[in-house]
């Protein structure tokens, strides 16, 4: 590997960052990408990594600007798209996205989008977007997320270049965690369980003392269910409610401070975005 320390980021997976970070290298970029694997595989990560690569000066020397603003989710030429319907991608939501497709990049020299849940790409979306996907303008790049690859609409996959992600060990997983963290093995199998296998997610958890109380307390009141009476059970159900509320206003100041950020960067439309999904 280079000195593009993006790709580090990308835990396990060190065919896919050999290949990523080469297609950067030398320019052999493809115009859309399918990476599917499973949760907690670095698919995000490895999409964010590429970004940073494409439009880095320094081949995503992961302390420039430009690296701080994609992790972040702040550059305005990589535009993360996520499901707008309960369970599918709205049409309206993919004319917007082709829309915006052929404008012109804002301050890189190329617009990188990256979607996930393709597999939630009904028939009519999917249809919208295929002429899109197949042939976007040049500086563009897009790059599709799926959990598996057969579960993705046939025309979709078909337009794209596929880059499959196997799943990390938990040993791997639980090393990394002991590593960058500090957590001793059992604080990090403990997190990785709690996160669904997601290393990113299991950080957050092992840096949140209050979600880790309100997991403790959870596990415990279920020990102790079966020899509960009426009147214990309904005690424990407030502190049950009192713990799970702790880690929610911890949340709301990370949420503010997104929100903060993508106003100064953005703009208050990118701002209210954000509110609105984590309404």
């Amino acid at each position: 590997m280079s000195r593009a320390c993006v790709f580090d980021d990308i835990i396990g997976q060190q065919r896919v960052a050999g290949f990523l970070e080469n297609a950067a290298a030398e320019r052999t970029v493809s115009h859309a990408y399918l990476f599917a694997g499973p949760p907690g595989a670095g698919k995000k990560t490895a999409a964010k990594a590429f970004a940073c690569a494409l439009l880095c000066d320094d081949g995503g020397c992961g302390a420039c600007a430009s690296c701080y603003k994609i992790k972040r989710g702040l550059h305005p030429d990589v535009h993360m798209v996520e499901p707008e319907g309960a369970a599918t991608y709205m049409v309206s939501q993919i004319r917007e996205l082709i829309h915006d497709v052929h404008l012109k990049p804002v301050d890189g020299s190329r617009k990188i989008y990256i979607v996930d849940a393709a597999d939630a790409l009904n028939d009519g979306s999917a249809n919208a977007f295929l002429k899109t996907l197949e042939e976007p303008p040049d500086d563009v790049t897009i790059i599709l997320l799926t959990h598996s690859y057969d579960a993705v609409i046939p025309t979709v996959a078909s337009r794209c270049q596929i880059v499959k992600f196997r799943r990390v060990p938990p040993s791997m997983a639980e090393g990394i965690i002991v590593e960058r963290t500090g957590a001793d093995p059992a604080q990090a199998r403990a997190a990785l369980a709690a996160a669904g296998g997601v290393i990113a997610r299991a950080r957050e958890f092992l840096d949140s003392p209050m979600r880790r109380e309100a997991r403790d307390k959870v596990l415990a009141t279920l020990k102790d269910l079966a020899t509960m009476d009426g009147h214990d059970v309904l005690v424990a159900a407030r502190d049950l409610l009192a713990a799970v509320k702790a880690p929610l206003e911890e949340i709301k100041v990370l949420q503010a401070e997104e929100i903060r950020e993508r106003e100064e960067f953005l703009g208050s439309s990118a701002g209210k975005a954000v509110s609105d999904r984590h309404k």
